[in-house]
Order: structure tokens, then sequence, then C-alpha cells
């Protein structure tokens, strides 16, 4: 239920790369933020040594230490649910 705490879930991309047309891929992975305030999250991201986050406005891309692409995302605008 959107609001109602979270799962840690941990994903990779097995094989060759590119994959095989008949493979899955994930490009990335979204997580949203209800109260959204895009100065606290980019100064957030900065504290933790991420360089400068790349995206629009209400939205922010970087990548992890494995090197994964993390959307970190406004709930509002980026809202599963709504679909």
């Amino acid at each position: 239920e959107p609001d109602k705490g979270g799962y840690l879930i941990v994903l990779h991309n097995p094989g060759a790369i590119p994959p095989k047309p008949t493979e899955a891929v994930i490009d990335h992975v979204c997580y949203t933020i209800s109260n959204w305030d895009e100065a606290k999250v980019r100064g957030a991201l900065k504290a933790k040594g991420f360089p400068e986050p790349t995206s629009p406005a209400g939205s922010l891309n970087v990548y992890d230490p494995f090197d994964y692409d993390i959307q970190i995302a406004n709930a509002v605008q980026e809202n599963a649910f709504r679909r």
C-alpha cells in the first residue's frame, strides 16, 4: 500500500551485455518519495558522495556502487498506482 513502509530488493542482470532478445532486462530501479523536496534530495545525495544527479525536475538519476541506474522520484509524478 502506498506510504506504508518499503521493501529491499536486490536486482541484477545475469549474462552477457547486451542481452539476448529473449532475456528480460531491468534497466533501472525507481524509488519514490511522497514529500518530495528536490533540494533536500540533491543535498542528501551530495552528502553521501554521489556525483551530481541527472534528469528533469521531479526525478533524479544516480548510479549505485555496482553501476546500476537508480531513479529517485517525486511520488506524485511517478505514481504507479494511478496507472
